[in-house]
């Protein structure tokens, strides 16, 4: 820019009279006042068991495909415990669908219950119930149990449609 360019650029800033013939556009900028932004919600970890934060580190993976298999949880001293408590307070529905699913390699009396009960909350988020469906297919459910999710749940999503059908065509019904 040419340094007698300068002052006229000033004047015109200056006057708005001269503003609406000024080859220049004035350029607010004053920046934007920060967004808000929800703070990330404390969960009470007293009753956690201890098992929780090595739980939480093993199922931040970042792929799906890379989450632990069943040896790798065969080693976690009370997993199931830990699963149970991510799969009802973690904040992340993503983290309680992957504890739910997790569940599928331990066949517990108290995953069975919590898994049959959370695929057949309908006010729980779709996620969250899928999690639930993926950890009944390694469950040993009775046959009861087997028709009323086939029963309870052939009205739903196609995705759950899809999750039920694994599960009662699949180990966890061939009892």
């Amino acid at each position: 820019m040419n340094t007698m360019m300068i002052p006229l650029l000033l004047l015109t800033l200056g006057n708005p009279a001269l503003a609406e013939d000024s080859p220049f556009v004035l350029i607010d900028t004053t920046l934007p006042a920060s967004p808000k932004t929800t703070p990330t919600p404390v969960v009470d970890r007293s009753d956690a068991p201890p098992a929780v934060p090595l739980a939480e580190q093993m199922l931040s993976a970042w792929h799906p495909q890379d989450l632990p298999s069943a040896d790798e949880w065969a080693q976690v001293t009370d997993a199931v415990p830990a699963l149970l408590w991510l799969a009802g307070h973690a904040v992340l529905n993503r983290d309680r669908q992957r504890a739910l699913s997790a569940l599928r390699h331990f066949d517990h009396p108290d995953a069975k219950h919590t898994l049959f009960a959370k695929a057949l909350d309908s006010a729980l988020p779709e996620l969250i119930r899928l999690g639930a469906l993926d950890g009944l297919r390694g469950q040993h459910l009775t046959p009861p149990m087997c028709a009323q999710l086939a029963t309870a749940l052939q009205d739903q999503s196609a995705l759950i449609t899809k999750a039920v059908h694994r599960v009662t065509t699949g180990q966890a019904c061939s009892k």
